[in-house]
Parts: structure tokens; C-alpha cells; sequence
């Protein structure tokens, strides 16, 4: 098995290792991976290729995941690939300041249940632009926010 995802297996929480078991069961297959015991912070990048590419980054401890249609390349967040499946707008999660970060991003959404029906819907036609769509709403959502504080 790959070090670092075998490092990964053996640092992620229940849903990133049920997620990862997915990918394989859905015929997915590591196609990069990096980092992992040695790395600062233990830090891990793996990139998984099937469909479409799924990434799972552990970066100083929290885990993240993002998917790139491959008839784009561009990587987009869970949260708004969700959010454009379901057809509305991103929504930045609430944040408290002074309370911790979660451990795995997006804050409030399960990987195993959201990302099989996420790259079904993405399979639909008409579904790479409202990704696009609702990433661009959102990107400017941030940049707007941002420019506010």
C-alpha cells in the first residue's frame, strides 16, 4: 500500500477512512501522493482518479477534500459542489472566533454521504456549469467579504 495513504489511514477520522474506502470500492486509484510521517506537521496530499479527481489534504492537522471534473481541471470545494447539486448558493459556515477549528472541512458536511451522490450529479448534463456558476457566486461572496473587513 502507498506510505502516505497508509499514514493517512492511520491519522484521519471515521469519515475521511470511510470516504477512502469508497473511492477504492468506486474503482478510484491514487494517482499522487505526498507528504505524510515525515512532513512538517504531517502534513498529506493523496489524489485520487477515477470519473473525476478527488483530493484529501491533511494540512497542520485538519483534513479537506476537493474534486476536479476532468473536463475542467479546476479543483472545487465539497461544500460548494454540494451546494450546486442541491441548487442554491454556497453559504460560508458560521464561525466563532474564539472556538477552535473543526478537524475536517467543510465544517458540517459527512464526506461518505455527500461525495457519491456529489460526482453522480456531476455526470448529469447542464451540472459542470452550474459549478461553475455557483463557484464563481461564491468566490465573490469571499472577495466581497474580505474586502469588508
Amino acid at each position: 500500500m502507498d506510505p502516505v495513504r497508509t499514514y493517512v489511514e492511520e491519522n484521519a477520522g471515521s469519515d475521511v477512512r470511510a470516504t477512502l474506502a469508497w473511492l477504492d470500492d468506486a474503482g478510484f486509484r491514487i494517482t499522487e501522493s505526498l507528504g505524510g510521517r515525515g512532513e512538517s506537521f504531517g502534513n498529506a496530499l493523496l489524489v485520487f482518479s477515477g470519473d473525476v479527481d478527488v483530493q484529501i489534504v491533511r494540512d497542520r492537522g485538519q483534513w479537506d477534500i476537493t474534486v476536479a471534473p476532468q473536463c475542467d481541471g479546476r479543483w472545487y470545494s465539497l461544500a460548494v459542489l454540494a451546494a450546486a447539486q442541491a441548487g442554491h448558493d454556497w453559504e460560508p459556515p458560521e464561525r466563532n472566533p474564539s472556538a477552535a477549528l473543526p478537524d475536517q472541512f467543510p465544517p458540517g458536511i459527512v464526506w461518505r454521504q455527500t461525495l457519491p451522490s456529489a460526482l453522480e450529479w456531476l455526470k448529469l448534463p447542464g451540472s459542470a456549469t452550474a459549478l461553475e456558476q455557483t463557484n464563481a457566486r461564491a468566490r465573490q461572496r469571499m472577495l466581497d467579504y474580505l474586502n469588508q473587513t
